[in-house]
């Protein structure tokens, strides 16, 4: 236990700010080492989302605050591609534009977005299961690799089950380098704060949506996850998780007792 104190006393000595040690002005923004707003992969068959006026969708704020419960009891339907594309616009869609900044749904220190998504799908109408890149700026789906793949992740999450009922599984990664240009080490504290924003709106968006359920996962092995997407943990880790797809729509007490039962029988 003292080795883990160690190690969190040390992450916090480094992005610290503190009253009495004077914050060092002069530092430059890093401008050479910044990676640019967005990821792409050049070359990647890609898939258009709809282009839907998701911000008129009716989604009364009190109702969805109140009924937001982490629901895994999924279900084999699959979700909608208007579905999926609500949810991606919700979570990492551009909604605004601010000088050179194009200003998205959810927050980010800076407006930087070092927050990338990826995802594994199984069960989405019209697409192929696989793992997939999510292109903020052209709002389409970039395939990484075709074929099932949800026991990979599945082994990457301690043999969690619902990553396998899953309609779709989102992961989030971020681009150190994005932050830390201009943020240095700061940008750590940064980048967790961002992804928790995102995930709070997924989990709002999938309340929401009709039927549809949302439950954040961070316990995973972060080398044998970001190895499912060709990643380098030590630049672009992996975050946070989260599971998505259709639920009974039952109350959140049954649902967990119905994924309890479809656990029991899967092991």
């Amino acid at each position: 236990m003292s080795d883990q104190f160690e190690t969190c006393k040390a992450f916090l000595k480094a992005t610290s700010y503190f009253k009495d040690i004077p914050f060092d002005m002069t530092r430059p923004y890093n401008v050479s080492d910044y990676p640019g707003a967005y990821k792409t992969y050049p070359g990647a068959l890609t898939f258009e989302l709809p282009k839907n006026n998701y911000d008129q969708w009716p989604t009364p704020i009190g109702r969805v605050l109140a009924n937001r419960r982490s629901l895994r009891n999924f279900l084999e339907t699959p979700l909608s591609p208007n579905e999926l594309g609500f949810l991606l616009w919700a979570t990492q869609g551009i909604t605004a534009k601010m000088g050179e900044h194009a200003l998205r749904s959810a927050p980010s220190a800076g407006a930087l977005y070092p927050i990338e998504t990826y995802l594994v799908i199984r069960a989405i109408e019209g697409l192929p299961q696989g793992t997939f890149h999510f292109n903020v700026k052209d709002f389409r789906l970039e395939l990484l690799k075709e074929g099932p793949c949800t026991n990979q992740l599945i082994e990457a999450t301690f043999g969690q089950e619902m990553v396998g009922l899953a309609a779709v599984n989102f992961v989030w990664s971020a681009i150190i380098k994005r932050s830390a240009f201009k943020y240095y080490e700061r940008a750590y504290r940064y980048i967790y704060e961002d992804v928790g924003h995102i995930s709070q709106n997924l989990q709002l968006a999938c309340t929401a949506l009709d039927k549809v359920g949302c439950t954040a996962n961070g316990a995973f092995f972060d080398d044998l996850s970001a190895s499912i997407f060709g990643l380098d943990i030590a630049t672009e880790p992996i975050l946070l998780m989260a599971s998505v797809g259709k639920v009974s729509g039952a109350d959140f007490m049954d649902d967990m007792r119905e994924y309890f039962k479809k656990l029991k029988r899967a092991m």
